[in-house]
């Protein structure tokens, strides 16, 4: 098999845990792996000349935005902000290594990896759902949510749906679209169903009656879950209007996200702007520390220009928008909306 190709499916492969922790950064097992990709990569003899799309370049332009507002913040959050903001660059790198082993990649092995991937997947994903092995990772307790070898469900929930996309066998393919829905990483699992079905019609269908095979064989359980998942509590769009509105009005503007890691992430501070913890938590949650990062940028004029630094809000505001405007601010945002209208520009069917 391709090298460089064989390390791309051993750094998917691998478990997201934390092997060496920097002041809240965590070096991972796949660090290790990208680090002797990008080497052997580096040290290629030949290698092919690459054309930097615009969204690459977008992108990169994104990566520079984050590392200048590290250096800015640098004397309050320090070097953990360089490592969060180095870490996408790691993502970027990929990139150029995939390009490179595409050359000399046989497309039969290529399918049979990501077939092989899959099942390794579906085989972990069971095991953990049927509690035969732990969860690991930063959210392992998450109960009744698929984490296999990730930090959380929703980044669980992402992989899976690029590996729907990749493995060529539909009765694999519509396993992978229940694991998603395993995960109940709600907006993942309606984009994956959606753009997967749109794109593949024909494959969509075969997975539609398989989906639907299954379903009726598993139904009773079926709906036992969909009563006690998230699917269940999920609050309507006109409520969740509400309660960001009830959340702007009442949280303050920080001056320091430390304050807001150690008060509103593992301090119990956050639960005195809930209206209540019944239902929806999640985004009961959500709609007091999304308004108070958004505030707290808002109001302070450099920080609304370059923002507070990469992970300054911690590791999990569960909105890339909202992250993206606390760290990097108002260039680092229109550098990313611009990075998306670049990449869906580049698309081809």
């Amino acid at each position: 098999m391709n090298a460089l190709f064989f390390l791309f499916v051993c750094y998917l492969l691998s478990p997201k845990i934390d092997l060496i922790t920097l002041a809240g950064a965590a070096i991972r097992p796949e660090d290790f792996i990208s680090l002797v990709a990008l080497l052997i990569y580096l040290n290629k003899k030949n290698r092919r000349p690459v054309h930097i799309p615009p969204w690459v370049r977008s992108y990169i332009v994104l990566i520079i935005l984050g590392l200048i507002s590290a250096l800015v913040n640098f004397q309050r959050e320090g070097a953990v902000s360089m490592l969060f903001g180095v870490r996408l660059i790691q993502y970027l790198v990929w990139f150029f290594i995939i390009f490179e082993s595409s050359a000399t990649l046989n497309p039969r092995v290529m399918r049979a990896s990501f077939l092989l991937l899959s099942s390794i997947f579906i085989l972990w994903g069971g095991l953990e759902y049927f509690g035969f092995i732990e969860k690991i990772g930063k959210f392992a307790g998450a109960s009744q949510r698929l984490t296999i070898n990730t930090t959380g469900p929703f980044e669980t929930s992402v992989m899976l749906a690029i590996l729907a996309y990749a493995t060529p066998q539909a009765a694999v393919g519509s396993i992978l679209v229940i694991m998603i829905y395993l995960t109940q990483a709600r907006v993942t699992v309606l984009a994956a169903v959606t753009s997967f079905l749109a794109m593949r019609p024909g494959r969509g269908l075969v997975i539609a009656i398989v989906g639907g095979i299954m379903a009726m064989a598993i139904a009773a359980p079926l709906m036992s879950l969909l009563k006690e998942s998230r699917f269940a509590e999920s609050q309507s769009p006109v409520a969740m209007v509400q309660l960001l509105a009830d959340g702007w009005r009442k949280v303050p503007a920080v001056e320091d996200p430390a304050y807001y890691r150690d008060r509103f992430l593992t301090g119990d501070t956050l639960f005195h702007y809930l209206y209540d913890t019944d239902g929806d938590l999640s985004f009961k949650m959500r709609a007091v520390r999304w308004p108070l990062v958004v505030k707290s940028t808002l109001y302070s004029p450099i920080h609304f220009v370059i923002g507070w630094g990469p992970g300054a809000w911690g590791v999990a505001l569960d909105s890339y928008y909202v992250r993206i405007f606390g760290e990097t601010g108002i260039l680092g945002l229109a550098a990313f909306l611009w990075w998306l209208i670049t990449m869906f520009r580049g698309l081809h069917r």
